[in-house]
């Protein structure tokens, strides 16, 4: 579940989708070491992906401030 609430939320809140894929994969390793695996595979998969795609929408962000390209999402 935190798998798909960090992708989620790595396109909308970043920060916000860093902490959560964070989190679900910490809970997700902790869970795959106590027996679980299908579903707990694929929620680690996801909350990677989510924490990755979150860094990278932070880094873009940032690089578009310092060069002064916000005006270009502005209206």
């Amino acid at each position: 579940m935190l798998g798909i609430v960090s992708l989620i939320t790595a396109l909308l809140i970043a920060f916000v989708g860093v902490v959560v894929g964070i989190v679900g994969l910490v809970l997700g390793i902790v869970d795959r070491r106590s027996g679980g695996r299908g579903v707990t595979t694929a929620g680690i998969i996801c909350s990677g992906i989510g924490t990755v795609v979150a860094i990278a929408n932070i880094a873009v962000s940032v690089y578009m401030i310092k060069t002064g390209q916000v005006h270009m999402l502005r209206r």
